[in-house]
């Protein structure tokens, strides 16, 4: 039997020092939900997470929708969905 691999798990509420960072952006966003997918975004990066982008991320917040990271439209599938990556 092969053991499973855990993926690490961001906290569901943003550390303390990262809310301290993020506090003098806040006046930045006009709408709240931009602010929290920073938030959610920033807290999947300082993950143990070993793949980092925006289609594993969601996979490691707790509560982060994967369709917070994409413009609308995209699929979310890879880079070559994205147009602001595609060359």
């Amino acid at each position: 039997m092969t053991a499973q691999k855990r993926l690490p798990q961001a906290p569901s509420t943003p550390t303390p020092e990262l809310a301290e960072f993020l506090q003098p952006f806040r006046v930045d966003f006009t709408f709240e939900k931009s602010f929290t997918s920073l938030e959610r975004y920033l807290t999947g990066l300082l993950t143990e997470h070993p793949n980092k982008n925006c289609a594993t991320i969601p996979t490691v917040v707790p509560g982060t929708p994967a369709s917070r990271f994409f413009p609308p439209g995209a699929t979310g599938g890879g880079t070559r969905s994205l147009p602001c990556i595609a060359r």
